[in-house]
């Protein structure tokens, strides 16, 4: 996942080339499901990206030495984990994109999914949703392409238009 929030000049760039995880400021909290080690991680290249039919496969960082990584594929079904950026001043900087590019797979149909918000607070309580990728490839949104790196951009509420914003 590499993370960049837009709109007339670059607000917050973040690539997790940085070994230190989560980078500074940001928080990484298991939130659902029993297995308290379903969490994000950085990984880098030749990370195994889950199985395809019981073959493992690997996908490196789309640009740079690091990506965030949650192994979905490790966790029981149900486990979720909240990945909040550090603090953004949106204060009259106009429109706002969250963009980001997710590797997705042809292996498995499951749901698993990146869900994007937007708080006033670093919670999910409360946060105005943004937009939602599934890791298949097939379902929502869907790409026609190969399994592969693709880039979604999330349009921000002109109501976070404050000094405070996560």
């Amino acid at each position: 996942l590499l993370l960049v929030l837009t709109g007339k000049s670059q607000v917050l760039f973040e690539s997790f080339d940085s070994p230190a995880f989560p980078p500074t400021g940001w928080v990484n909290t298991h939130t659902t499901g029993a297995d308290a080690s379903a969490v994000w991680e950085r990984a880098t290249t030749g990370a195994l990206g889950g199985d395809v039919n019981g073959s493992g496969f690997f996908v490196d960082p789309h640009s740079g030495a690091g990506m965030a990584t949650f192994r979905s594929y490790d966790f029981a079904d149900g486990n979720g984990a909240f990945l909040a950026s550090p603090l953004v001043n949106l204060a009259g900087r106009g429109a706002q994109i969250v963009t980001f590019w997710m590797y997705r797979d042809d292996g498995h149909t499951e749901a698993d999914s990146v869900s994007v918000y937007i708080n006033t607070a670093k919670s999910l309580a409360g946060a105005g949703f943004l937009g939602k990728v599934q890791r298949y490839i097939g379902n929502n949104p869907a790409e026609s392409d190969a399994a592969g790196w693709y880039k979604y951009s999330f349009p921000i509420s002109l109501n976070y238009n404050t000094a405070i914003n996560y």
